[in-house]
């Protein structure tokens, strides 16, 4: 395993890092979180960009699973207080 020794840069948002040419990560963004004494980075995968046919299809598929109401003949439930009704004694 590799290691190197690099200098922390402070400034007023917290620290910075220059990571030598070995460690490099791939992408434009890092997780990182603590184990024990370490800092540990790890790159993060763009997120999945879906296409708008995708999209329709998707919906098409919501749209065929149509199971009607949740609840049959709805909630049935009293009506909501009206809000300044909530303070009277």
């Amino acid at each position: 395993m590799a290691t190197a020794v690099i200098k922390l840069e402070k400034d007023e948002n917290g620290q910075t890092i220059h990571l030598p040419a070995e460690f490099h990560l791939e992408g434009s963004s890092v997780a990182v979180h603590r184990e024990g004494d370490k800092v540990v980075l790890s790159p993060v995968k763009p997120r999945r960009r879906y296409t708008r046919e995708e999209i329709r299809a998707w919906f098409a598929e919501m749209d065929a699973l149509n199971a009607g109401e949740v609840i049959p003949g709805g909630r049935n439930q009293p009506p909501m207080p009206e809000p300044r009704d909530i303070f009277k004694d």
